[in-house]
């Protein structure tokens, strides 16, 4: 699950991560470009907020979701952004 206890978390990586990413996540294959996947998350949000939801950009590091991911031992795969940002969310 991808929310928090007021809303919903939308991990979202800086340029530099996104292309990292790209190497080394599984389902960063989908977006050709840094500029769809911004357009792809920041649709998620509105996405959420026309829902009547509460949502938010979440910006989070690859090296922390990488150390997150093995420590509760699931694949890093882009699915599982969100519920990181979840969990990194101060």
């Amino acid at each position: 699950m991808d929310t928090i206890t007021d809303g919903y978390s939308i991990a979202i990586f800086e340029r530099a991560d996104f292309e990292h990413a790209k190497e080394v996540i599984e389902g960063f294959e989908q977006w050709a470009s840094y500029e769809d996947y911004l357009c792809e998350r920041d649709g998620r949000l509105l996405g959420l907020a026309f829902a009547g939801q509460n949502a938010r950009l979440a910006p989070v590091s690859i090296d922390g979701f990488l150390v997150w991911s093995r420590s509760v031992g699931a694949p890093a795969i882009a699915s599982r952004l969100d519920a990181f940002a979840a969990q990194a969310e101060p």
